[in-house]
């Protein structure tokens, strides 16, 4: 093997292995619910900085043309009862029109604890580095990090979030 592949082959590996090195995301740096703003679907602003009286607070970053997310919408409903000692902030990046159809489709705006909206300054899923939806991070009242599911490593379960709620 002559110097010029030896150094080709060794250019390739770095490339390769370079995917395994990404630094970690903020969230997991930090450990803290983050300051970002929603367009609900009201045309409101929610600021997660407001201060609200939950034992926790749940983010679920979905879209609404994703079949998990659908139906993790659709056990979220279900489960609705459950559910009540958590906000729950539904995030997506998708336009507001879309996000009002889902809403209105779901009947989400009838659950108090329920906030929906577009994340306009696209500051969720850097924050979080999503590749996948639906991805859900569930912080205490302190607002820290508790547990996070992003498929396909660690999928979503209702059962572990409902667990970890039923703690306070």
């Amino acid at each position: 093997m002559n110097r010029h592949s030896v150094h080709l082959c060794v250019i390739l590996l770095l490339i390769s292995f370079s995917g395994f090195t990404q630094e970690t995301p903020p969230f997991l740096v930090k450990q803290d619910w983050p300051s970002f703003e929603l367009l609900l679907t009201d045309s409101n602003i929610y600021k997660s900085n407001t201060s609200n009286a939950y034992p926790f607070y749940t983010l679920l970053y979905f879209s609404p043309d994703c079949g998990h997310c659908i139906e993790t919408t659709e056990q979220i409903i279900r489960k609705s009862d459950s559910l009540q000692n958590t906000l729950l902030i539904m995030a997506a990046y998708k336009p507001l029109e879309e996000l009002k159809n889902f809403s209105e489709k779901y009947h989400l705006n009838l659950f108090p604890n329920i906030r929906l909206g577009r994340d306009s300054r696209y500051f969720i899923v850097p924050y979080f580095r999503i590749s996948y939806t639906p991805f859900v991070a569930v912080f205490n009242d302190k607002r820290k990090l508790i547990r996070y599911w992003s498929a396909p490593e660690h999928p979503f379960e209702m059962s572990e979030l409902l667990e970890i709620l039923q703690r306070k």
